[in-house]
């Protein structure tokens, strides 16, 4: 897999398709929007059981949202197979395929987590054997670099190992748990390429987020101002976003093309 030309099948797809993968990207922000709003209306002298409620509700918007992102990512999946197969797909079909796959996607999200968990567990495991036994974080040092870099080089690991099992699972139309080893035997040998193509739209993000925070965002004003501030976060921060769930998908095609010896006419199953 080359990198260069993944990232740039990845933006000449997005670009070919682009209101139809924005549009589902843009669902899910859904729940920032419903968030956005019941924040705007908080006020300090609102009744403490109705902020209590807020606070509840704002909770389950937040748990919502990474299950509408891979369920919009199963979706973007049939758009970029479709267009890579010239088959035009509409956006009932895509929100269709990515809906009917949530319940595999939510086991899927539950086994990612399990493995997040043991990723912290061994972390902690390693910073205990290393001597923390209640000392201060001063006096620390270099155990704390350590299982810092450990925890940051496991997940960066584990994520970039399950980087194609959404595409895997909505195309081939299997289970959470052989999904995410299908993920991690396509990736096998190929995980550094795949690290520096996510690195893209990673930078990217978080090049629009210090921007956002440094200038426009610090704006103040009534209500037109709060809104058109969120609206600018939206604008820029959909793009990124966007360009990864299209670089998952090409990320599959391309190393089953390479591993497999894939045609994407055997794809032709998923457009009936």
């Amino acid at each position: 897999m080359r990198v260069r030309q993944t990232l740039g099948l990845t933006w000449e797809l997005l670009r070919a398709n682009l209101g139809l993968i924005l549009g589902l990207t843009l669902l899910s922000y859904l729940p920032q929007v419903v968030m956005y709003g019941l924040i705007g209306d908080l006020s300090p002298s609102d009744d403490p059981s109705a902020t209590i409620m807020t606070s509840g509700v704002m909770a389950l918007l937040g748990l919502l949202q990474p299950v509408l992102l891979v369920c919009m990512a199963a979706a973007v999946a049939l758009a970029v197979f479709g267009s890579l197969q010239d088959e035009e797909v509409s956006f009932g079909q895509c929100l269709g395929l990515g809906l009917s796959k949530l319940p595999n996607l939510l086991g899927q999200m539950a086994l990612g987590g399990l493995c997040i968990g043991a990723i912290l567990i061994l972390c902690m495991i390693v910073l205990s054997a290393l001597g923390f036994n209640g000392r201060g974080i001063e006096s620390m040092g270099l155990s704390i670099f350590i299982i810092i870099f450990l925890m940051i080089f496991l997940m960066f690991w584990f994520i970039v190992s399950i980087f194609t099992s959404v595409p895997a699972c909505a195309l081939e139309g299997i289970g959470p748990l052989d999904s995410l080893t299908r993920s991690y035997n396509l990736t096998k040998n190929n995980r550094l390429k795949i690290f520096f193509a996510i690195l893209a739209p990673l930078i990217l993000k978080v090049v629009f987020t210090i921007f956002l925070q440094a200038g426009v965002l610090l704006i103040e004003g009534g209500f037109a101002i709060f809104w058109a501030k969120f609206i600018v976060y939206i604008i820029f921060d959909i793009w990124p976003t966007a360009f990864t769930l299209t670089l998952s998908s090409v990320v599959y095609y391309n190393l089953r093309s390479v591993k497999e010896g894939f045609s994407i006419a055997e794809m032709s199953s998923v457009f009936d």
